[in-house]
């Protein structure tokens, strides 16, 4: 066979190989993906945060008296009702001072009526009788203390509640201000949460919050948040049980969970777009956006929020078509084919 025939067939068979390449190109898919559009945040995010219940009031007990421990409700746990004695003290100096202060009151008493009588008619003078009154005003603030430290050497309860800790014992020796039990609220709970600076931040658009527990819903008041940070970086929220929900169910030291939900803010530039659509590739997001070409570019987006199978992100804007399902077999600038919604009598998509 000559030479100029097998050149021939050479440059046919060069040919037809690049002809089936290029029908190869041509026969890859187009990817098949499903989207959806971004529209503004009008929906509210709940958020769910681990919680303890605290009584709201929690007291030291102190006598402002010195002296020795006469009586002492001891038990722990032990519950009493509003002005129930709590603990006394030996109250036999106290109740000596208090009668000499009676008597030396009830004779100034008497001798500055006298007086006042005697200013009156003019019979003595105005200085005369401004050194009385003094005088007497003297006496009946001695006597107004003496009845003051017979008093406090008792402690009643301020309101129902249950003792807590008990710190000292009956015959101890015990000085004003020194704590001798810590006494809880019965009726009046609040529970602490401790929320990270993105929940901080936003806390006047909270719209509801609720206690979960066993199934049972509570609606809560917010009561104050700290403007500072703890080692953790997190920021301690209280918010205040209602009383008529109080009941053996909710007692001070209990673990729950409390549901935040806040308001959506479009002017933050935040969207809520399904977690299927998130990539995440070395701590940093990002989403597929598809244009009108159905051309896909990537997008990087900040992740605020995880609530269940929705994140909420920010980084794109309301009206774009994002990539929600084979974000995974695209790649940048390549061209997509949208899936059709299902039909509303195809239900699940299946036909």
């Amino acid at each position: 066979m000559s030479k100029s025939i097998l050149s021939l067939f050479a440059v046919a068979a060069m040919v037809a190989t690049s002809s089936c390449k290029e029908q190869i190109v041509e026969a890859q898919p187009v990817p098949l993906v499903k989207t959806m559009v971004v529209e503004a945040g009008g929906q509210s995010e709940c958020v769910d945060y681990p919680a303890i219940i605290k009584p709201q009031d929690e007291l030291s007990i102190a006598f402002r008296v010195n002296g020795q421990i006469e009586m002492m409700l001891d038990k722990s746990g032990m519950e009493v009702k509003k002005g129930a004695l709590l603990a006394t003290l030996d109250a036999h100096d106290y109740e000596v001072s208090l009668e000499a202060a009676s008597a030396a009151y009830r004779q100034s008493d008497n001798e500055f009526a006298r007086i006042k009588q005697l200013y009156d008619s003019k019979t003595i003078s105005p200085n005369d009788f401004e050194k009385a009154e003094a005088t007497h005003k003297v006496v009946c603030s001695k006597y107004q203390a003496a009845r003051d430290a017979f008093e406090y050497t008792k402690i009643q309860a301020p309101f129902d509640g249950y003792i807590q800790n008990v710190y000292h014992q009956k015959g101890e020796v015990v000085q004003a201000g020194m704590p001798v039990m810590s006494f809880i609220s019965k009726q009046a709970m609040k529970v602490e949460v401790f929320l990270p600076f993105r929940d901080y931040e936003r806390m006047d658009s909270l719209i509801d919050s609720r206690l979960e527990m066993s199934g049972e819903y509570f609606t809560l008041q917010f009561g104050s948040i700290s403007h500072q940070a703890n080692a953790a970086q997190l920021y301690k929220a209280e918010f205040h049980i209602f009383p008529d929900d109080i009941d053996g169910k909710i007692v001070a030291g209990k673990n729950c969970q409390v549901k935040l939900t806040f308001a959506s803010s479009t002017e933050t530039g935040r969207v809520r777009v399904p977690l299927s659509a998130v990539m995440n590739v070395g701590n940093e997001a990002s989403v597929w956006v598809v244009d009108n070409q159905n051309i896909v570019a990537k997008v990087g987006v900040k992740i605020w929020n995880i609530d269940h199978d929705m994140a909420t992100v920010s980084g794109l804007k309301v009206g774009q078509q994002v990539v929600t399902s084979g974000i995974h077999v695209i790649k940048e600038g390549e061209a997509v084919k949208i899936m059709p919604a299902p039909s509303k009598t195809n239900i699940g998509g299946m036909l």
